[in-house]
């Protein structure tokens, strides 16, 4: 009998189907709405901050903004998500930043410090 092996990436492994089985049964739910209010929240956050950023201004406020424990889920999730993609965008910019240094060298290109 012939058996399908799949490779996960995430853990390195090959996998076959039964063992596939017995993450695959896991229930999720319906469509995450992100709530109205901690939308505004984070808009109005990111608007603040990008504006005491912009004029050189530290943030005054000793305390974080208050919401219900539901917003506050939701926007901590935000802030993880943003960390990742800036993540991705640092990673991106890193190596290009190889890449050129390396083009460089290779071209024997100097730049007048």
């Amino acid at each position: 009998m012939e058996q399908n092996i799949e490779f996960n990436q995430e853990n390195g492994l090959y996998n076959s189907p039964a063992q596939l089985q017995d993450h695959t049964t896991m229930i999720v739910p319906g469509p995450l709405i992100i709530s109205d209010s901690a939308i505004a929240t984070w808009n109005t956050t990111m608007q603040t901050a990008q504006d005491r950023i912009r004029n050189h201004r530290s943030a005054s406020q000793l305390e974080p903004i208050h919401t219900t424990d539901k917003d506050k889920c939701w926007l901590t999730l935000m802030v993880l998500r943003r960390e990742q993609e800036l993540d991705e965008i640092m990673k991106y910019a890193e190596n290009a930043w190889q890449e050129l240094n390396e083009v460089k060298r290779l071209l024997g290109v100097r730049r007048n410090q």
